[in-house]
């Protein structure tokens, strides 16, 4: 993304015909970086927190364990379908299939206490 926007700058400058095409396109990327940065931070603290009924979301919301159809991992992040049809996607992991099994453990720990 920072190439395409360096390269998007750039080329704009050089068409109207500034002589400060490369400083536009090194200004940026650097903007794209500070960007990230902010937001990294915003992102990173968010927290789920899964319990023995529930996970529990960021906002204060829960999503009931037995409630849960589909976990699916896409690239660094886990999509979690309820049978209602609600999606949730937890962001930014550094284990997704880790966080999958957690997930499906404690449904599944859930589901023999229930029946029990």
């Amino acid at each position: 993304m920072a190439l395409v926007g360096m390269a998007g700058a750039g080329t704009v400058l050089w068409l109207i015909g500034s002589e400060h095409a490369a400083i536009g396109a090194l200004g940026a990327v650097l903007a794209l970086g500070v960007r990230g940065a902010y937001l990294a931070r915003e992102q990173l603290s968010l927290r789920w927190r899964v319990t023995d009924r529930r996970i529990i979301l960021p906002s204060g919301g829960a999503v009931m364990l037995l409630e849960i159809e589909t976990l699916r991992k896409l690239m660094g992040d886990l999509q979690i379908i309820t049978r209602g049809g609600d999606k949730h996607l937890i962001k930014h992991l550094t284990d997704a299939e880790a966080a999958r099994t957690t997930i499906a453990e404690a449904k599944e720990r859930r589901a023999r206490r229930k029946r029990d």
